[in-house]
């Protein structure tokens, strides 16, 4: 007799709980699991731009949790870090877990009395003004026009009416003049540092592609082509080195984290990065180039 058990799967049921107070959160935990939710989604725990008044999403001080007097309050609008440590002590005990929404790019401004007269600057710990979309008008800093002109693309895409936009582009993000003053020119921004081994998460810079409504330059995501998880050697079951560890092996020749021409890899499938689409079956989508196409951050060599 053969006897199969089959397992339950379950899907977690999330309760989007926004404009109350913590200690309201924690008090109906009860009531929120015996509901059957097993998530809560909850707003940002952080101080934001006026303190007590605001519902979170006009950043601040992604550290201060409601410990810290500044904005005007030491809690948040909906209490302090303590309120807010308790609530997830709570929640956990229910089995619950609590997810936190927040918009990273936009932060708060306010008059600093730290700053010269007259002068508005989002004083946003760890930033300097050149970090948002923002400009000199002569005497000191401030936003640009609430609403963007809807005719300019760069407007409508950087200049955000709610909040003060970080201007986190690199390079040719065309935000200030030589000076870090004034919108339409350059000003280096602090960058990311590429997950090591996690290529998969990066648009490949190597491939270039244009956006058939604006005509700009596009990367597709890589990491894509169908690859044999066999070990260098193209023979399975031999135990090669990386043979079945799940990822793209070849031989970096360059030390470069990259596939390269004339680079030895495992067997794949040179498809491109994304066959799908009969258009798409083109060199400019890596298809046929011998390359396995990987995510990288500088192109090829």
């Amino acid at each position: 007799m053969c006897v199969f058990i089959v397992g339950t799967v379950e899907a977690e049921v999330i309760l989007q709980y926004f404009n109350t107070p913590w200690k309201e959160v924690e008090a109906r935990m009860p009531e929120v699991a015996e509901a059957g939710y097993t998530a809560l989604w909850l707003p940002p725990p952080f101080k934001a731009g006026s303190g007590a008044y605001s519902v979170g999403f006009d950043t601040f001080d992604r550290f201060d949790l409601g410990d810290i007097d500044q904005s005007g309050s030491l809690p948040t609008k909906y209490g302090t870090k303590q309120d807010l440590l308790r609530l997830m002590e709570v929640a956990h005990r229910f089995g619950i877990r609590v997810y936190f929404d927040n918009v990273m790019a936009h932060n708060a401004g306010y008059l600093d009395p730290n700053t010269q007269v007259g002068a508005l600057f989002p004083s946003v710990p760890g930033f300097v003004p050149q970090d948002f979309h923002i400009g000199w008008n002569g005497t000191g800093w401030q936003k640009f026009a609430d609403w963007p002109d809807w005719q300019n693309e760069w407007e409508v895409l950087n200049r955000n009416p709610f909040a003060w936009d970080i201007a986190n582009e690199n390079g040719d993000n065309q935000s200030f003049d030589a000076n870090g003053l004034l919108e339409g020119v350059t000003y280096p921004k602090w960058s990311g540092i590429r997950h090591p081994g996690m290529t998969e998460r990066y648009p490949d810079l190597g491939l270039r592609i244009n956006n058939p409504q604006t005509g700009d330059t596009m990367h597709p995501f890589a990491d894509k082509e169908p690859f044999s998880d066999v070990g260098l050697d193209g023979i399975p079951n031999t135990g090669d080195l990386g043979e079945g560890n799940g990822k793209f092996d070849f031989t970096d020749l360059n030390s470069d984290g990259q596939h390269n021409l004339g680079e030895a890899s495992e067997p794949f499938s040179d498809t491109g990065v994304d066959p799908t689409a009969s258009t798409r079956r083109t060199a400019a989508w890596g298809y046929g180039d011998d390359i396995y196409n990987m995510g990288i951050r500088s192109p090829r060599m």
